[in-house]
């Protein structure tokens, strides 16, 4: 995540996903947390994200155009802060 001002009272923290198997292709976001402080708990943090992409792998993709599109999760990156936040680690 990162703060929107120089008093460090407004947080943003971003999910961002990106299409696998087209080449160049650039993260777009899907959720965004915005607050005072970064979210508490990495677990409400992500629950809507967790429960859109169940619905989604269990209905065997996306419609686009009335075509169904296969998704399929392959990893998950995030910076360090990020990372222990998600693991939920103790920074020094």
């Amino acid at each position: 995540g990162c703060t929107l001002d120089r008093a460090g009272t407004i947080h943003i923290w971003p999910i961002q996903c990106r299409v696998y198997n087209i080449q160049q292709a650039k993260p777009f976001v899907v959720g965004i947390y915005k607050g005072a402080h970064k979210p508490h708990d990495a677990n409400i943090f992500f629950e809507k994200f967790v429960t859109d992409i169940r619905t989604i792998l269990s209905n065997g993709g996306i419609n686009f155009n009335g075509n169904r599109i296969p998704i399929q999760l392959r990893s998950f990156i995030a910076d360090a802060p990020a990372r222990a936040f998600v693991l939920n680690h103790v920074g020094h």
